[in-house]
C-alpha cells in the first residue's frame, strides 16, 4: 500500500510540474537583440508597403469607377437626346397626319355638301313638277 500512495503521489508531482511548465510556456519571452529588431523594422516596412499599395489600389478602383460613372452619365444623356428627337419627328408626323385627316374631313364634307345640294336641287325640281 506503501508503495502506491508514493507512486500516486509522484504522478500528482509531475502533473504540477507539467502544469507549471505550460504556465512558463504561455509568457512571452523578451528578447532585445539587433536581429529581432531588424526583423521588427522589416515586418514594419513591408505592412506600409502593403498598406499603400492597397491605398493606392483603392484609389485606382475608385478612379476607374468615377469613370465608368461618367461614361454611364453621357450614354444615358446621349440616349435622352436621341429618344427626344426621335419623340420630335413622331410629334411632326403625328401632326402631319392630323393636318391630312382634316383636310380629307373637309374633303369629304365639301363632297357631302355637294350630293346634299344635288339632292335638295332633284327634290325642289321634282316638287315644282308636281304642283
Amino acid at each position: 500500500m506503501r508503495a502506491r500512495a508514493l507512486s500516486r503521489d509522484r504522478s500528482l508531482d509531475r502533473e504540477s510540474g507539467e502544469e507549471l511548465e505550460q504556465k512558463r510556456k504561455k509568457r512571452p519571452l523578451i528578447v532585445d537583440s539587433d536581429d529581432e529588431e531588424q526583423d521588427m523594422i522589416s515586418a514594419h516596412i513591408t505592412a506600409r508597403r502593403e498598406i499603400e499599395g492597397k491605398r493606392l489600389k483603392l484609389e485606382e478602383d475608385r478612379f476607374f469607377f468615377e469613370q465608368r460613372r461618367e461614361e454611364r452619365e453621357e450614354s444615358r444623356l446621349q440616349r435622352a437626346q436621341e429618344l427626344q428627337e426621335k419623340r420630335g419627328t413622331l410629334e411632326a408626323i403625328r401632326i402631319d397626319l392630323e393636318e391630312k385627316r382634316a383636310a380629307m374631313d373637309r374633303e369629304q364634307m365639301k363632297q357631302y355638301a355637294a350630293e346634299s345640294t344635288a339632292t335638295l336641287d332633284v327634290l325642289a325640281a321634282l316638287a315644282t313638277k308636281l304642283q
